[in-house]
């Protein structure tokens, strides 16, 4: 395999450096004080703004010894979730605030993907297959921590939750949207991407592509939407002991 590399002369490329330093130079001249306007001037104070935290502790299941080899993946995987930029960029849109992230196991409130106590004290999620044999899958949990964390603010499910619900996910969607755009590729070539399940004929405008695609992927998270609704639950009062 042959590579060619295309690059500018060395000549042009002195004259360039050569401009800059001119440049540089004359700026520097610009931003010299005269020493009478230095006289008693002390250094303007800049406050750093650092962002608060929301979620409080990461607890892994009392059941689970730091000496068991599932403790560091449950915990990485609850981490994940607790710095997951989308969750934190909704948690202080919306002032939410965590108190403990846990997992919830599968023999615990078997019917529940998802547990939230005393509005935002205590999440619990249930982060292991049925079978306990693996994770689950990451984004569908994150999905469920989104519906609980609307419980901080609504109990129960009333039409206001659903679209509660609802919001939250879209800002998930735009936040990490927003922060591909944001990104920048090497290369304007064909990129690789993978095929939808949607069928749609050769000649049909990519639009109407996209149409079909896009309504198909909302029925879709709709129906997990749904599965998690029934799912998972929230509590005033609900014994938990650490």
């Amino acid at each position: 395999m042959q590579i060619t590399v295309i690059g500018a002369p060395d000549n042009e490329i002195k004259e360039v450096q050569a401009e800059e330093e001119k440049w540089d130079k004359a700026r520097a001249k610009r931003r010299q004080l005269h020493p009478s306007l230095l006289k008693n001037a002390t250094p303007q104070k800049r406050s750093v703004v650092v962002p608060e935290s929301v979620l409080g502790k990461i607890v892994v299941h009392p059941s689970v010894p730091s000496s068991n080899p599932w403790y560091a993946e449950i915990f990485s995987y609850l981490n994940r979730l607790a710095s997951d930029p989308a969750i934190l960029h909704v948690c202080h849109l919306h002032g939410y605030k965590v108190g403990t992230l846990t997992e919830l196991l599968p023999h615990e409130h078997p019917e529940l993907l998802g547990l939230n106590i005393n509005m935002g004290d205590t999440i619990l999620l249930r982060i292991r297959t049925d079978a306990a044999d693996g994770l689950r899958d990451y984004k569908t949990t994150r999905r469920v921590l989104i519906h609980e964390l609307c419980h901080i603010e609504i109990a129960g499910h009333p039409p206001e939750f659903n679209a509660l619900n609802s919001q939250l996910n879209r800002e998930v969607e735009a936040f990490e949207h927003n922060r591909i755009l944001g990104t920048h590729r090497l290369s304007k070539g064909p990129v690789y991407e993978p095929a939808n399940t949607v069928s749609v004929d050769a000649d049909e405008e990519r639009e109407e592509r996209r149409r079909k695609i896009l309504a198909a992927t909302e029925k879709r998270l709709a129906d997990v939407d749904h599965s998690i609704q029934a799912q998972c639950g929230d509590s005033k009062k609900v014994p938990f002991s650490e």
